[in-house]
C-alpha cells in the first residue's frame, strides 16, 4: 500500500525554546517510541498554529498525540499521557491522495458528534458568524429530541468503536425495527444526507473511535461494509443513488 499523506494543525502557544511535536502508533509518527515525535513548525504569522506533514504507511485506525517538546526531548504529553489518544482512520482509497486534520487545541479534545450540527452549518453557509473581536463562530444548533439525528448522536456517544458504529449504521438499513426505533427512514433523503455526513467525519477521524476491548477477527469489520452495501443496493433508485454513491467509499475494503 502506497503511503497516505496526512497534514495535522493544532493550536498551542509556547514557552521560549519549547516546540510541539506529535507522536503516535504509525512508525511515520515515531511508534510511540519517546525519541520518534516528529516536530511541528510555526512562524510569525501562523503561530500558535503548528502543522506537519507526514506519510502514514499503516491502515485502519492510526492513534497519535500532541506533545511539547524541549529541545529533542518530551517535557509533556497532552491529554494526560498515553490516556485518550486522538485517531485517524486511514483508508485503502485514501491511498495516494491526503488527509487534512485540524485538530483544535493542545490538550483538547472534539466533543465527538455533539460537533456534528456545527460542522454541517459551517459546511453549508461556507463561514462563519463574527463576534465583536473578530473571532469566527458557527451557530450552534441541537436537533429536537426523538429524531434520527438526536437518536444518532445519543447512540454514537454509547457506541465508540468502528465496529460498533458500522454494525448500528448496518441495523438502521437492514432492519425495520431498529430503524423505526430510531426515527430513520431509509426512503428519506435528508435521513441518507446524515448518514453520509456522519461516515465521513468517522471514518476521516474527525469524529474519534475508541476501542472497546473485545477481539473479533481481522474481516468483522469488512463483512459490515459488505453487509451495509447490500442493504443499500435494496433501496437505491433514482432519486437517493448520488448519496449512496458517497458511502462506499466511506467503507472499509472488503475486496
Amino acid at each position: 500500500m502506497s503511503g497516505v499523506r496526512a497534514e495535522f494543525t493544532v493550536k498551542c502557544r509556547t514557552k521560549f525554546g519549547e516546540n510541539v511535536g506529535i507522536i503516535g502508533s504509525d512508525g511515520a509518527l515515531g511508534g510511540w517510541k519517546t525519541d520518534g515525535a516528529v516536530k511541528l513548525k510555526t512562524d510569525e504569522n501562523a503561530y500558535p498554529s503548528w502543522s506537519c506533514q507526514v506519510d502514514i504507511q499503516g491502515e485502519g485506525e492510526v492513534e497519535y498525540k500532541y506533545v511539547i517538546l524541549k529541545g529533542n526531548r518530551i517535557k509533556r504529553w497532552e491529554l494526560d499521557g498515553r490516556k485518550n489518544n486522538r485517531t485517524i482512520l486511514i483508508q485503502r482509497n485514501h491511498a495516494g491522495g491526503s488527509v487534512v486534520r485540524d485538530d483544535g487545541e493542545f490538550n483538547k479534545l472534539p466533543s465527538d458528534l455533539e460537533q456534528q450540527p456545527t460542522a454541517v452549518a459551517e459546511e453549508r453557509t461556507n463561514g462563519n458568524v463574527s463576534t465583536e473581536d473578530g473571532r469566527q463562530q458557527v451557530p450552534h444548533f441541537s436537533p429536537s429530541e426523538g429524531s434520527f439525528l438526536s437518536n444518532l448522536q445519543k447512540e454514537s456517544r454509547k457506541s465508540r468503536s468502528w465496529r460498533k458504529r458500522l454494525s448500528y449504521i448496518r441495523a438502521l438499513l437492514s432492519d425495520p425495527d431498529c430503524a423505526a426505533q430510531n426515527a430513520f427512514d431509509p426512503k428519506s433523503l435528508n435521513d441518507l444526507a446524515i448518514v453520509v455526513v456522519y461516515l465521513t467525519f468517522v471514518s476521516s477521524g474527525q469524529i474519534p473511535c475508541e476501542e472497546d476491548g473485545s477481539h473479533y477477527r481481522p474481516n468483522h469489520h469488512a463483512n459490515e461494509a459488505r453487509k451495509i452495501e447490500e442493504a443499500l443496493s435494496q433501496i437505491s433508485n433514482d432519486q437517493n443513488s448520488y448519496l449512496i454513491r458517497k458511502i462506499y467509499p466511506l467503507l472499509p475494503s472488503y475486496r
